[in-house]
C-alpha cells in the first residue's frame, strides 16, 4: 500500500511539473506578443498623424510635421524653419503647444489616408495633404 501512496504522489508531481511547465510556456509567449506589439506600435510612431502634411497651393502651402517623438513644426513651404510645438495624439484630437506660447490648443482631426482634416478654432475643417 505504501508503495502506491509512492507512485501516486509521483505521478501528481510529475502532473504537477508539466503544469507549471505549461504555465511558464503560455507566460513567454504572452510576453513576447507584448513585446512585438510595443515594437510595432512605436516603430509606426503611435500616431497617424506622423509625417509632414501640407495645406495651400504648390507653390505656397503651409504645413503641419508631425514627429514620432512628440514634437513637430507649423511652418511655411518657401521659409526655412517654422513654429515648433509639441503635441499629444488623443487619437481624435490633438493637442499642441508651441514653443513660444504659454496655452495648449486643442483640435479635432480625422484622418483618412492621405488626408488630414484639422477643426480649426473657428470650426473650420481646414484640409492638409500628405
Amino acid at each position: 500500500m505504501e508503495k502506491e501512496t509512492k507512485k501516486s504522489a509521483a505521478k501528481k508531481a510529475e502532473k504537477g511539473s508539466k503544469t507549471g511547465i505549461i504555465a511558464a510556456i503560455i507566460a513567454a509567449v504572452v510576453v513576447i506578443i507584448v513585446v512585438i506589439v510595443i515594437c510595432i506600435v512605436s516603430s509606426t510612431g503611435g500616431s497617424k498623424l506622423v509625417g509632414r502634411w501640407y495645406y495651400g497651393g504648390s507653390h505656397t502651402s503651409y504645413y503641419y510635421e508631425f514627429d514620432k517623438d512628440g514634437t513637430g513644426v507649423y511652418g511655411y513651404s518657401n521659409v526655412e524653419g517654422g513654429k515648433k510645438f509639441t503635441y499629444t495624439d488623443n487619437t481624435d484630437s490633438v493637442v499642441i503647444k508651441y514653443e513660444d506660447a504659454d496655452n495648449e490648443q486643442d483640435f479635432k482631426y480625422t484622418v483618412d489616408g492621405d488626408t488630414l482634416t484639422i477643426k480649426d478654432s473657428f470650426d473650420n475643417d481646414v484640409v492638409y495633404k500628405k
